[in-house]
């Protein structure tokens, strides 16, 4: 058994084995389940996208929401990035040290005010 967390917005279904058998098990949003996952390419992706959160409580998963991070571009200087999407760009290492260090939601507050400069 696993903990099994829902990180997206709405309802999520997953394929687990329940009384041995397998079936479909609905997750509300930030809902954790403890399930025997059936890991398909479909469940995978979903994983890989951070909808479906696979072995971290609720409260792990939603200190995760807005994945923003500091991480280093070259020539000295980062960017601030959500997965692919970069933000912000152009910050000093100190910068993005304090950045990272930053609550998820002071990243998102600060990522806001510098995008409305």
């Amino acid at each position: 058994m696993t903990k099994i967390t829902n990180n997206a917005a709405g309802v999520r279904v997953v394929n687990a084995k329940v009384d041995g058998k397998v079936t479909q098990v609905s997750l509300r949003p930030g809902e954790t389940k403890d399930l025997d996952l059936i890991e398909t390419k479909a469940m995978k992706a979903r994983i890989g996208s951070g909808d479906i959160v696979v072995g971290k409580s609720a409260a792990k998963a939603k200190e995760s929401d807005t994945g923003f991070k500091a991480e280093h571009h070259g020539g000295g200087k980062f960017n601030v990035t959500e997965g692919e999407t970069v933000h912000l760009s152009g910050l000093s290492k100190a910068d993005a040290d304090a950045f990272n260090a930053m609550s998820p939601a002071d990243q998102k507050a600060y990522v806001d005010a510098e995008k409305a400069k």
